[in-house]
């Protein structure tokens, strides 16, 4: 269970950062709307429901078996649609370019095992020398990790 949280956590993120929650929420409610899904989902919940009855465990396992079969075969079958999806794949849909920040955030922080306190963060276009007056940020390697961090910044900019 906690595996499908966090891949349901991942996807939802990746289509936030992309900013297509609109078609994301539009292409879920047709695939997970209408009769058909809710029939197909009703029919898994009741035969799993009677597989807890001992005496008809071996019926609910060939019902819940002819069920994925039906779904496999089901809409023209999965290998013709599978075919049909690798000869003729589906357009990439356009990227959502970023809004770009040209501010600096700024903050301090201190820390407990030593070194000093930090600067402000470093933002896109400032480069290696304002993410090295970050400071140490947990210890000796924090020089080195703020340096790192604001040519990264510097690099997207």
């Amino acid at each position: 269970m906690p595996l499908i949280l966090i891949l349901a956590g991942a996807v939802l993120m990746v289509v936030a950062f992309r900013g297509t929650e609109h078609e994301f929420a539009a292409q879920a409610a047709h695939d997970f709307g209408g009769t058909a899904f809710l029939a197909w989902s009703a029919a898994v919940v009741i035969l799993g429901a009677i597989g807890y009855y001992s005496p008809l465990r071996r019926v609910s396992d060939l019902g819940l078996a002819l069920v994925i079969l039906a779904l496999v075969l089901a809409n023209g079958g999965l290998f013709t649609q599978l075919a049909a999806v690798i000869d003729n794949p589906p357009a990439a849909s356009a990227p959502v370019p970023l809004a770009s920040y040209g501010g600096s955030l700024s903050g301090s922080s201190s820390s407990s095992s030593g070194g000093g306190g930090g600067g402000g963060l470093a933002c896109a276009g400032e480069g290696a020398a304002s993410g090295a007056a970050m400071g140490s940020v947990a210890g000796p390697w924090g020089t080195v990790v703020g340096a790192g961090v604001g040519a990264i910044a510097g690099g997207l900019g």
